[in-house]
């Protein structure tokens, strides 16, 4: 038999000036919630975990148990984005997900926190954290943006023109297809 963990998204905070109650929430905000949660553990759409969901006063807890390894997987990325705030460690679909949540979370005042425990967190998501999530054509903006910024401390690099283009070239031949972020 395989060793099962859960993971925990408990949804915090008010709605029409009282604690969250489980009839504030929405059917479609719940079935998103849901989606958005099992996006996380198994963005890959295999191994989709088995999900029981808890809604208790004053909060949504929704529990996800599935695999141990999917959990704690899912735990450490996402341990290691509340340091960062980076999501380009994951997959396409959990990034997805937290930017859901960060939707959510800025457009109703909710906290949203992610872990083994409720405890201790792995990641929260609040009013007060940003994600810049800058849309594709707004690259070639924030690279030029960063040339001029970094230009007085690139005295030794010469032909910053040149030095880009072969950090470009490094970037093709990680991202051979066309996907290719550089283009």
């Amino acid at each position: 038999m395989e060793a099962l963990r859960t993971l925990q998204v408990r949804i915090t905070g008010e709605r029409n000036k009282q604690s969250l109650r489980p009839q504030d929430l929405d059917i479609d905000e719940l079935i998103k919630a849901l989606e958005y949660s099992r996006d996380l553990v198994a963005p890959d759409g295999k191994s989709r975990p088995n999900i029981l969901v808890e809604v208790e006063e004053g909060s949504v807890l929704l529990k996800l148990t599935t695999a141990a390894m999917l959990v704690i997987s899912t735990q450490a990325l996402l341990t290691e984005v509340q340091k960062t705030f980076n999501k380009s460690i994951l997959a396409p679909k959990q990034a997805a997900a937290l930017s859901y949540f960060d939707t959510l979370a800025q457009k109703e005042g909710f906290d949203i926190s992610f872990g083994t425990t409720t405890d201790e967190p792995a990641l929260t998501i609040n009013r007060e954290n940003v994600w810049a999530d800058a849309p594709e054509e707004a690259e070639s903006d924030y690279l030029n943006r960063l040339i001029e910024e970094a230009t007085p401390h690139w005295v030794s690099i010469g032909d910053t023109d040149a030095w880009l283009k072969s950090v470009r070239a490094h970037n093709d031949q990680l991202y051979p297809t066309s996907s290719n972020p550089s283009i």
